[in-house]
């Protein structure tokens, strides 16, 4: 694994690298990630799994593994950008594409969707992914309704060891 300085150290690099987060940022994530309480200690609750598929060329994050709110994402390159397609519990798949905001913090913007009939329909438009540290992350991911955020899932996570 990476620490954080040499993830920060490479990100600050250059403008690019900056700019353009690549898979390798999300390949560094695989593994069990559990809730932290607002106790700061784990919950012993996965909130998300990553694994890479596709002969690597892939990152399937598993969401709430084993509950019936069971989701997946899997992220990918394309043209040269990290991208992601959510399939959600709400039968909606939107795409969305990153960009570094900070040297931890990556966002992702959708892009598209599929299986959306309205805009009124919740569907996930936006999530922050913030590195607080080599095995600690926050999340948060934003549902909208009629245009406006109607939900904010948000989780601070440790890497189970």
């Amino acid at each position: 694994m990476k620490s954080i300085l040499a993830v920060s150290l490479l990100l600050l690099a250059g403008s690019e690298t900056r700019d353009r987060p690549d898979l390798s940022t999300v390949k560094d994530l695989v593994g069990d990630w559990e809730e932290i309480g607002s106790d700061g200690k784990p919950t012993g609750a996965i909130v998300s799994q990553y694994r890479l598929t596709a002969g690597g060329t892939t990152v399937l994050e598993t969401v709430f593994p084993g509950t019936k709110h069971e989701m997946v994402t899997l992220y990918s390159e394309e043209d040269g950008a990290l991208v992601l397609t959510h399939y959600c519990t709400s039968g909606n798949q939107p795409r969305m594409r990153a960009e570094r905001t900070q040297p931890n913090r990556i966002v992702y913007r959708m892009t598209g969707i599929a299986n959306l009939d309205s805009e009124s329909e919740p569907h996930m438009r936006q999530g922050t992914v913030t590195w607080l540290g080599e095995d600690e992350i926050e999340t948060e991911w934003l549902e909208y309704r009629g245009g406006e955020v109607a939900y904010t899932a948000a989780y601070r996570l440790r890497r189970r060891k």
